[in-house]
């Protein structure tokens, strides 16, 4: 299978970006190259600053982190890309990734080497949900060739993947099994489908300000018939 270089994959395409990827696979071939530039929200920066470090010990790599507060993140990467700025590798939260796609923040991602063996170990419909709406790949989850990063998500803090396989390791299955029914879980999973809307560009303000709307809601503070006529106006305003 023939390996690209991570300048060549910006330089072929002029695009700036995938959503979060740590791999052997996926980055090998940039290793031994220049300085990877990798963003992300603040959440456990110190955690993910970790496993940078035991990436760029692992392989020689020259991954540079920087972590972004959450409020200001995708304004913020949105700002600095257009400005002209690249980011190699960085977060993007399902409900910007259709919005980025189709503003080329970030580019499909089905010709990466190794991609086609990655999406046979996704649960089916976690891997739709990180499709564009033309059908490519857009973003993946965090991923390494052991499970190193994944398996320490799930002890840390509880943080679901879509790889079924990383549930048949032991270490995991006991740390779940203190505070979730893992089995019904993974069927609920089986079971689950994706929510088209978020795969279109105005989903990322629309779940904005539909947020107060859900709240005021909840609290009492409008009937269901009138937050879900809220609800519908304010979808209708952005399409």
């Amino acid at each position: 299978m023939q390996r690209i270089t991570r300048r060549s994959f910006l330089r072929t395409t002029g695009l700036v970006g995938t959503s979060a990827v740590l791999a052997d696979g996926l980055l090998g071939a940039a290793r031994a190259g220049k300085p990877i530039n990798f963003a992300g929200w603040v959440f456990k920066p110190d955690t993910v600053q970790d496993y940078v470090n035991f990436y760029n010990q692992k392989l020689s790599g020259q991954v540079k982190y920087e972590a972004i507060p959450w409020a200001q993140y995708h304004p913020t990467m949105e700002t600095r890309a257009f400005g002209g700025e690249i980011f190699d590798v960085m977060y993007c939260a399902h409900n910007f990734r259709q919005r980025w796609y189709e503003n080329g923040l970030v580019r499909p991602l089905d010709d990466l080497p190794g991609i086609d063996e990655l999406k046979k170990k996704m649960n089916p419909q976690n891997l739709e949900s990180l499709k564009a709406k033309d059908g490519k790949l857009a973003g993946v989850p965090y991923l390494t060739g052991d499970w190193y990063v994944q398996r320490q998500w799930c002890l840390i803090s509880g943080l679901d993947n879509p790889y079924p396989e990383m549930y048949e390791h032991p270490e995991i299955i006991a740390s779940y099994d203190r505070w979730v029914d893992l089995k019904l879980l993974r069927k609920q999973y089986e079971k689950g489908r994706v929510i088209a809307a978020y795969k279109e560009p105005w989903y990322s303000e629309y779940d904005v300000k539909a947020v107060p709307i859900v709240h005021n809601l909840i609290r009492g503070g409008m009937t269901v018939p009138q937050g879900l006529k809220e609800l519908v106006k304010l979808q209708k305003s952005l399409e």
